[in-house]
């Protein structure tokens, strides 16, 4: 396997890991089937991969291997918890963090491919109702994604009901809403946050569907 196609594959692991943790609580890794010669090298490989990974620093995560619909390797490592020493399993909730924005930034590409966001489009021609009309009449889809929106605020302020009650994508918007801009749009790059939740609703509103779903 040659290490690009094996990096592919630890990506593709690691989104199908996460998949793993949030349907199969409790559940035990699925019995491995009967591989054939290749299937044999694969899981040989990315065991050997995962066993490099620990020699330079201990991998802690959910590697799942599917070919053709069949499921060839599943495997938990590492903790979940350092302070208790509680190891990962199937059940394991993972914080992606920023890592998500990646899936939201292919999500509004492919919309945008299929004709159905445009790029250069404020945010108000997709979201007429958003909270701070001034700032969604001249923020485009684009300046969002390449953070350049000057989009204001930040999505760790504590809300009314507590961390808890941010469950939906719209849950975050009330965060920063309405804070000022810090700076026009479309002068300056500043990394942000609040625009990726921006884009999750533009997605939401877009597909019809919510953004997890999507």
């Amino acid at each position: 396997m040659r290490m690009r196609s094996l990096r592919r594959l630890v990506i593709s692991c690691a989104a199908a890991g996460a998949a793993a943790c949030r349907a199969t609580r409790g559940a035990v890794p699925p019995a491995t089937p009967t591989l054939d010669a290749a299937e044999t090298r694969l899981v040989a490989r990315v065991e050997a991969a995962l066993d490099s990974l620990d020699a330079l620093r201990p991998f802690s995560g959910i590697v799942v291997v599917r070919h053709r619909a069949r499921t060839l390797l599943v495997r938990t490592r590492g903790v979940a918890n350092r302070q208790t020493g509680a190891a990962i399993d199937l059940g394991t909730a993972f914080n992606l963090g920023s890592s998500n924005k990646l899936f939201t930034a292919i999500a509004v590409r492919r919309l945008v491919a299929e004709g159905r966001l445009a790029a250069d489009a404020p945010i108000a021609r997709y979201w007429p109702d958003y909270p701070d009309p001034p700032f969604a009449r001249v923020a485009t889809v684009e300046q969002l994604l390449a953070h350049r929106s000057g989009i204001g605020g930040d999505i760790f302020g504590r809300p009314p009901g507590g961390r808890l009650s941010l469950r939906r994508n719209d849950d975050f918007v009330p965060l920063f809403a309405g804070v000022a801009p810090e700076f026009a749009a479309g002068t300056q790059q500043a990394y942000s946050n609040p625009g990726f939740v921006v884009l999750g609703g533009l997605i939401e509103r877009v597909a019809g569907v919510s953004y997890y779903r999507y």
